[in-house]
Parts: C-alpha cells; sequence; structure tokens
C-alpha cells in the first residue's frame, strides 16, 4: 500500500473522529471540557498519526534507500558491462577500420602498381622505338660514312693500281727494250791509245 493510501485511510479516520459522540452538554464548562477533550483527542490521534507517518516515511525511505543501492550496485555493475562493451565494440570498430584502410591501401597500391607498370611499359616501349629509330639513323650515317670514305679509298686504289699499272708497264718496255737492244751497246767502251 502506498503512502498516499495510508493517508487518506488516515484522514478518513481523523475526519469521523470518535464513534458515539458525546451527549449534547448542558452549560458551558461542560461544553468547554467537551471541546477540550475533542481537542486532546485529535491531537492524540494526530501524534500518532504523526508517528505512524515518521514510521512509515521511515521504513520507505530505508526500502527506497536499499532500492537506490541495489540500483546504484546495478548501475555500477551495467556501467562497468557497458564500459567493457564500449571497449569491445571500440575495439572492434577499430579492427574494422584498420582492415579497412589496410585494404584501400593495397587495392590503391595494387592500382597504382598497376597504372606505374602501364607507365613503365609505355615508356620503356616509347625509349626503346625511339633508340630503334636512333639506331636507323646512326646506321645510316655510319653507311653514308662508310660509303663516303670508300670513294677517296677506291680513287685512291685506283690511282695506286693505275700508277702501279704504268710503273711496271714502264718496267715491262725498258726490259723489252733492253732485251731488243744490241749487247755490245751496254758493253763498256775501251778508248784505244791515241784516238781522241
Amino acid at each position: 500500500m502506498s503512502i498516499a493510501d495510508r493517508l487518506a485511510q488516515k484522514d478518513l479516520t481523523l475526519s469521523t473522529g470518535p464513534k458515539e459522540p458525546p451527549s449534547a452538554p448542558s452549560n458551558g464548562a461542560e461544553h468547554a471540557q467537551l471541546v477540550k477533550d475533542l481537542e486532546d483527542a485529535n491531537y492524540a490521534q494526530f501524534q500518532r498519526f504523526l508517528a505512524e507517518l515518521k514510521a512509515e516515511i521511515g521504513r520507505d525511505a530505508a526500502q527506497l534507500s536499499g532500492q537506490l543501492k541495489e540500483w546504484e550496485a546495478g548501475f555500477e555493475r551495467n556501467q562497468t558491462a557497458w564500459s567493457e562493451e564500449a571497449k569491445s565494440l571500440a575495439q572492434k570498430s577499430l579492427n574494422a577500420a584498420l582492415r579497412a584502410a589496410r585494404e584501400n591501401a593495397a587495392r590503391l597500391l595494387e592500382e597504382s602498381s598497376r597504372e606505374n607498370a602501364a607507365l613503365i611499359r609505355k615508356a620503356f616501349d616509347d625509349g626503346f622505338g625511339r633508340m630503334r629509330e636512333t639506331l636507323a639513323v646512326a646506321q645510316v650515317i655510319v653507311w653514308l660514312a662508310l660509303a663516303a670514305a670508300l670513294v677517296p679509298l677506291a680513287s685512291r686504289l685506283a690511282t695506286s693500281c693505275a700508277s702501279t699499272k704504268r710503273q711496271k708497264k714502264k718496267k715491262r718496255s725498258a726490259e723489252e727494250a733492253t732485251a731488243q737492244r744490241p749487247i755490245w751497246r751496254d758493253m763498256p767502251v775501251e778508248r784505244l791509245p791515241g784516238s781522241s
């Protein structure tokens, strides 16, 4: 039964007063005595009611204090559990965020390496193509330089061959001329004494 119900019940008992009212007083002194008795009875009943109310409030306060202590203990237990759960959730969230960051970093690194590989391959192909073009131009230049060097060489060889042929021809003609000359012409002439 709540305090309000108890108070209502007490109010009913106070308001009803004694069950059998005394007989009507015959004079003023009796009337004053009757009023005083009623006041004393009401005061005594009020004091009992007040004592009961205080006792009830004390019991309710003790009960509420016990409930409050239980609630505080439960709250502390729950707070500890909530704190642990919050830590667990925070750790899970952090782990999930780290995992997602790692996966994103790996994906970005893979995409970057793919793009870099494509760029490096393209740069290598471009460089190799340019190098091939440069080698082709250098090859043409080398062939032209070789041809330019061969022309004077061929000219010198031709001149040298012609000169050698002329020298051989002169030598041969000299040998032929020597072979056709009489031998006496090549002999030394001795002068006789007395001849001038």
